[in-house]
């Protein structure tokens, strides 16, 4: 049987129940809308939610794809980076219970330019 294999962002989504909209305006979050933010943003916005239910869905388009692929039975695999963190836990623990075969490279507070100028020099095995 043929495997199919991502390569891609290794994304987790954190949905948090708030109670009224003045959370939202205190991070100058526009409401209904997906926020991509930096880790200075994320950590303002963990710390100041510590009291609210969250919920994290692990994704990003291809890692999305090959979970949903490794969920229907098919042997699938996903080469991707994450942090050394409770968020890169989340995602990596997520792909192994979904029966996804990762290779993830875990980074901790590197910069995205030293990260970009690495991940040019590793060599990835093929089988």
């Amino acid at each position: 049987m043929k495997k199919i294999l991502g390569i891609g962002n290794a994304l987790v989504d954190v949905v948090t129940m708030i109670d009224n909209e003045s959370v939202l305006e205190r991070f100058a979050l526009p409401k209904g809308s997906m926020q991509l933010v930096d880790g200075a943003k994320s950590d303002l916005i963990k710390s100041g939610t510590l009291g609210y239910k969250k919920t994290y869905a692990p994704g990003g388009s291809a890692a999305n794809t090959i979970h949903g692929i490794a969920m229907l039975g098919a042997g699938a695999g996903f080469i991707g980076s994450i942090g050394k963190d409770e968020t890169g836990d989340i995602f990596e623990n997520d792909f192994s219970r979904a029966g996804v075969k990762t290779m993830l490279i875990r980074f901790h507070l590197l910069h995205p330019i030293l990260k970009e100028q690495w991940l040019h020099t590793l060599e990835l095995p093929l089988n």
